[in-house]
């Protein structure tokens, strides 16, 4: 296993292989093969995917494509926002992966290792979606409600 990877996702109107392979490789990338850089699990069964690799001698990365609007696009982007808005979890993640990387030789050892502590992970970010989307509503009630009552004490009874 090499260092630490970047991680981008593209999100398509349509996971077209042909097409999105022809597009990244006209620029370098290569389609990632195995089953686990097609698919990946999700509450309700597979989310499809396409992984690529960069061109030959970039920096270690992968290109994630799943469909615009998808169960897969919105995961890895609770995943993303959940990581930051919790440093703590942040790092505990980056050291289970910088150990875990250490400890295994093949990709795909490496992937099947870390989808439980993954799954267990997007877990706690659904839960932390849920009350973040409860403070939201709140928030907005509360913000339409003073702007109600800014406009009924400063004389202003038309619609909003």
């Amino acid at each position: 296993m090499t260092g630490p990877r970047l991680h981008g996702q593209v999100e398509a109107r349509a996971l077209d292989e042909d097409m999105i392979t022809g597009c990244l490789g006209r620029i370098g990338f290569r389609l990632r093969p195995g089953p686990w850089n097609r698919a990946e699990p999700a509450p309700d069964g597979l989310c499809p995917k396409l992984v690529f690799a960069p061109p030959e001698g970039e920096r270690a990365s992968n290109v994630h494509v799943v469909e615009a609007g998808s169960e897969a696009a919105r995961r890895k982007l609770l995943f993303r926002d959940f990581l930051r808005a919790h440093p703590a979890a942040r790092d505990a993640w980056s050291d289970f992966k910088l150990r875990l990387a250490a400890m295994t030789s093949d990709i795909y050892q490496y992937g099947r290792a870390k989808a439980g502590p993954t799954e267990i992970l997007l877990i706690a970010a659904e839960s932390w979606a849920r009350r973040i989307g409860v403070l939201l509503v709140l928030i907005a009630v509360v913000a339409i409600y003073i702007a109600i009552i800014s406009g009924i004490v400063h004389g202003h009874t038309g619609a909003l």
